[in-house]
């Protein structure tokens, strides 16, 4: 078909090749402020600035390099079709930086300072660039920040401690609690990917452990060993809370690629995990670290992967959850750590929302059922089981404070931190939600960190 259409292969190759590169071109302007570019982002946007330019400018010149006079057929067609798809690339590159700067613009903006420092208690954000999370500090916009290897590369655990301890004294002279200040901390390779060259290299708890079935005074002796190291890392650095320990359940016979559920769990009994997760727990909280069970109601039998899947449906019913729930529970009643929220959907439970923010599950199961008070904090909303959703981030967060979580993370791609608190300004100001009803929540927080001021 092509033959008919060209005069040569070498007229064929440089056709195809110019509208891939412009399709390309395209789908990345498209898709440039998705949360998976967020580490490179300035980036992409300058490299598909500069290749939008060169094509547009080269593409007649390249063609008479190639076949100098002769006209190929329907020469007119593919170069509006290229001219169509390059604008396509450049009118979403500049729209959506455009209104993302439109939502900062309003985050920041005297105008709506109340209503942020007010929602900003529910926000915990990671961040690249210092000055940026430093004004956020300023303006009481956000809860907490979190510590990862976008922080710590290039940096000693002194020169990390310093720039913690001046978002601190920020926050100390704004008359206001301590940050939490976060890290996923649960040893092994999640240790070394998210906090390298600042804490002690240790294994996960499951491999601490490996090979034990009961807990004997050496294991706990193990477990509070293993505890004061990351403790003793993480006082020095000024991290108050650890993501941290998992207590899926292990199962090898599920794998994610992403999460890794099976290599970060302690064992597949629900009563031993939820036994050596207490232990580590009272031991972290002796030393003023907050920990966080993770990952309600349980991965460890899910192969559902959230971080790249918008679909989050599992196809399993509650009672299927039975033995996940014991470490949960146990620990929900047992101790004050925090618990981290999946963001899989359970149709029997809540067909709308995902666990993260559906009202039927933080309100109905854990408030009312099990009468937890434990603080409530979303896996990170950076994740596309979130950003592909319907709902996308902005009716996440608003379903989220609805629901009663206490915490939103928001720690891959910091940028949608102001998506979601533009998305509250507007429902604040609409009546859509009511802080009055959010007391309860705040004083949780505030009451987690009073043993680490």
């Amino acid at each position: 078909m092509l033959k008919k259409l060209f005069s040569s292969k070498k007229e064929i190759i440089f056709i195809c090749s110019l509208l891939s590169i412009s399709l390309l071109l395209a789908i990345l302007g498209v898709n440039s402020r998705s949360p998976i570019f967020s580490k490179y982002r300035f980036e992409l946007q300058a490299l598909i600035i500069l290749a939008i330019t060169i094509v547009w400018i080269s593409k007649d010149k390249l063609r008479d390099i190639f076949f100098q006079n002769h006209k190929y057929l329907h020469q007119e067609q593919i170069n509006r079709i290229c001219n169509l798809l390059l604008v396509i690339a450049t009118f979403f590159l500049l729209f959506n930086n455009l209104e993302f700067l439109k939502y900062k613009e309003k985050v920041l903006c005297e105008c709506n300072s109340e209503v942020v420092s007010q929602y900003g208690n529910f926000f915990i954000v990671g961040y690249s660039d210092f000055n940026e999370v430093k004004t956020l500090v300023e303006k009481s916009a956000i809860r907490g920040i979190y510590i990862s290897k976008k922080n710590v590369y290039g940096k000693t655990k002194e020169e990390l401690h310093n720039e913690i301890a001046e978002l601190q004294q920020i926050q100390k002279k704004n008359d206001l609690p301590p940050l939490i200040v976060a890290a996923d901390h649960e040893g092994g390779m999640i240790s070394e990917l998210h906090l390298p060259g600042v804490v002690t290299s240790t294994p996960s708890l499951g491999n601490l452990l490996q090979g034990a079935e009961t807990l004997t005074d050496y294991e706990r002796e193990l477990i509070k060993e293993y505890a004061l190291i990351h403790a003793n890392d993480l006082n020095y650095i000024g991290i108050n809370t650890t993501f941290g320990p998992v207590v899926d359940l292990k199962n090898e016979n599920i794998f994610t690629p992403i999460s890794q559920i099976s290599d970060r769990a302690i064992s597949s009994d629900p009563n031993f995990t939820g036994s050596v997760a207490f232990e580590y727990i009272k031991e972290m909280k002796s030393h003023d670290i907050n920990t966080t069970i993770k990952h309600f109601p349980g991965l460890g039998n899910i192969q559902v992967e959230t971080h790249t899947s918008a679909d989050s449906e599992v196809n399993v019913t509650w009672n299927d959850f039975s033995s996940d729930l014991i470490p949960f529970k146990y620990l929900s009643e047992n101790t004050s750590t925090y618990i981290m929220l999946s963001h899989i959907t359970i149709p029997e439970i809540d067909a709308d929302y995902p666990v993260s923010f559906s009202n039927k599950v933080t309100r109905g199961i854990l408030r009312d059922e099990w009468g937890s008070d434990n603080v409530l904090i979303t896996d990170d909303f950076s994740m596309r089981a979130v950003t592909g959703s319907e709902y996308g981030v902005p009716g996440a967060t608003i379903a989220a404070i609805n629901s009663e979580v206490d915490l939103i993370l928001i720690s891959y791609d910091p940028d949608l931190y102001y998506e979601a608190m533009s998305a509250l300004i507007d429902a604040s100001n609409s009546g859509a939600i009511d802080m009055l009803d959010r007391v309860d929540n705040i004083e949780r927080i505030n009451n987690s960190l009073k043993s680490s001021e």
